[in-house]
């Protein structure tokens, strides 16, 4: 079960990330390297971050989390300099310390992690938002009021 926002959701299914290359992107990795696929989970609402992770990692994903952009960033060059990226990346839109556009804006300029997919996890609906994480090229955008483990299953494995 997952408890966002006040909403419990299920985890009955199984989750991939379809068509993702275990170590691609990876210099120096091998495919025994990348058994488990990571994902980057950047809330800071622990009520929806942790339960998230949890479902994932029932499902056999290796999930890191981070409170906010700049704890994010922080991980991030650490798992550059140990050349192990993440799979994909969920981030909340409104965080303190580093708000999710302003790390999806340095993400996408940065070399090391422009190509690692993201996800938006969030609770604004404004298209002045959505139109700004776009440019960025997001994967997916879900609301959190909205969202529940099927539609996360299914933004994955696009």
């Amino acid at each position: 079960m997952i408890r966002c926002a006040g909403v419990i959701y299920s985890a009955k299914v199984g989750l991939t990330l379809k068509g993702r290359k275990a170590s691609r992107g990876r210099r120096g990795a091998t495919s025994e390297d990348w058994n488990m696929r990571k994902i980057l989970l950047v809330d800071d609402q622990v009520l929806c971050r942790e339960p998230l992770a949890q479902a994932l990692k029932q499902k056999g994903y290796e999930t890191i989390c981070a409170n906010d952009g700049e704890h994010a960033l922080v991980l991030l060059r650490e798992m550059v300099r140990v050349r192990r990226l993440p799979d994909l990346m969920m981030l909340d839109v409104d965080m303190p310390a580093m708000d999710g556009l302003t790390l999806l804006r340095i993400v996408r300029r940065n070399p090391d992690y422009t190509q690692v997919p993201v996800i938006m996890l969030t609770g604004e609906a404004c298209t002045r938002v959505v139109a700004h994480a776009a440019e960025r090229r997001i994967q997916g955008y879900l609301l959190k009021h909205e969202m529940t483990i099927d539609t996360i299953i299914e933004k994955i494995e696009e």
